[in-house]
């Protein structure tokens, strides 16, 4: 858990805090109510350098389930005030937030912080079927076959390595979702080498890059999925196309 910005409401006029919970969810409160950052409730804020930590505590005095919150005000607040001063510095213009759970994209007009997609998840069973019907059919139109390229044997043999990688990239790849998510509540401001919340997404950005190399089993499994997608294609519409494949 830990705070990432202070906020005022821009009519009502109550101060409190946007933080982060211990499931990685993006919380607004002021000591009376906790809401989701939906955004028709963050345009109703404005992002300040000060609150009443004093009013905020004494909303919350006595209820048991507020104690974490509270213990955050008291303990970790000192420390967000190291980022108050680069909050209060101008926002980039034009910075374009896309965050799904496939996708995350955040651009200004000279910069992109990062740029990824979760990997299609493939099925064994499916793929060795496919790998089958593309043999029976060059078979079937004399077509010759190299078994080069390995595709069963990889298939086969990696498989439990291929189910362990998706795991992993599917488990960073929601963490880089909700971070993304905390970028897009605070800004990125001019200066934003000093943005925490920034390098932390960038560090998961860098923790999830090697799994798009083409090397890893994830691109390699993608490859030969695609591969036998187009073999099959092409030798349904055009049985003359090669006169080779490899598999």
């Amino acid at each position: 858990m830990r705070v990432v910005n202070l906020c005022r409401h821009k009519t009502v006029g109550w101060e409190g805090l946007i933080f982060v919970d211990d499931d990685g969810r993006i919380r607004i409160t002021n000591g009376v109510c906790i809401w989701a950052p939906t955004p028709h409730r963050l345009d109703s804020l404005e992002m300040v350098a000060e609150v009443d930590v004093q009013d905020i505590l004494t909303y919350m005095a006595g209820r048991i389930e507020w104690e974490p919150i509270a213990a955050l005000l008291q303990g970790e607040l000192p420390d967000f005030r190291q980022d108050v001063e680069y909050l209060s510095r101008s926002l980039i213009q034009n910075v374009s937030y896309e965050i799904s759970d496939k996708h995350v994209r955040i651009t200004s007009p000279s910069t992109c912080f990062v740029d990824m997609c979760l990997s299609s998840r493939w099925e064994l069973e499916p793929l060795l079927d496919n790998y089958h019907q593309v043999l029976q059919m060059a078979k079937a139109q004399k077509v010759k076959v190299s078994y080069s390229a390995h595709m069963k044997r990889t298939l086969v043999t990696e498989w439990e390595m291929y189910k362990s990688s998706v795991v992993e990239q599917a488990a960073l790849f929601r963490h880089l979702v909700t971070q993304a998510h905390v970028v897009e509540t605070r800004g990125i401001h001019c200066g934003h080498i000093d943005d925490k919340e920034l390098a932390l997404m960038m560090g998961i950005r860098d923790k999830l890059m090697p799994y798009e190399y083409g090397n890893s089993i994830l691109s390699r499994i993608s490859e030969i999925a695609h591969q036998l997608e187009t073999f099959q294609r092409d030798l349904t519409r055009n049985p003359q196309c090669y006169s080779m494949i490899v598999l």
